[in-house]
């Protein structure tokens, strides 16, 4: 893999299309990227995350939404696709100075943080479950309930009821 890849400006070109745009757009490079032998697939590869993570951060964080539900949209078409497209990222970040792979771990989570749904980050889990393994899994709505957080309160109190030793237990 070269070290001194060029950046490939049409992939990062793609973040100042409309959304819906964007995600197709995406979808088809990553289709055409899965089509290619394994060693064209890794240099393609690098140069697009080159291009994509030399995006300003809010266009990456948009970018990054777009790419990784374009990923969720093929893996449910076509499995194996994604998964190449995948395992090229991952192999091409093996590579990478530290630096890049941490900005991409760190953009990955905020954004599944901040923008995708459960489900999104469930289907995530299932095509880069290095990355994702950091976030909540349970449904948001759930934890979010008063009723569930009644309960936590109730088995904290309760717990620390049964924690106190009775006054005359000193030693």
């Amino acid at each position: 893999m070269a070290t001194d890849a060029q950046m490939d400006a049409t992939w990062s070109a793609l973040s100042e299309l409309d959304p819906a745009a964007r995600q197709q757009a995406i979808e088809e490079r990553f289709a055409r990227l899965a089509a290619k032998a394994e060693a064209e697939r890794f240099t393609e590869a690098e140069s697009m995350i080159r291009a994509e993570y030399s995006l300003p951060d809010e266009p990456l964080h948009a970018f990054t939404a777009a790419r990784l539900r374009a990923w969720i949209a093929l893996s449910k078409r076509d499995p194996a696709q994604v998964t190449a497209a995948a395992r090229a990222y991952d192999h091409v970040f093996n590579l990478l100075p530290a630096d890049m792979a941490m900005k991409r771990a760190t953009v990955v989570q905020t954004v599944a943080r901040a923008e995708l749904t459960s489900e999104e980050i469930e289907a995530l889990f299932d095509i880069i479950p290095s990355l994702v393994r950091q976030l909540p899994r349970a449904k948001q709505d759930a934890a979010r309930s008063n009723a569930s957080q009644d309960r936590v309160e109730e088995a904290r109190v309760g717990q620390a009821a049964r924690d106190k030793k009775p006054f005359w237990k000193f030693w």
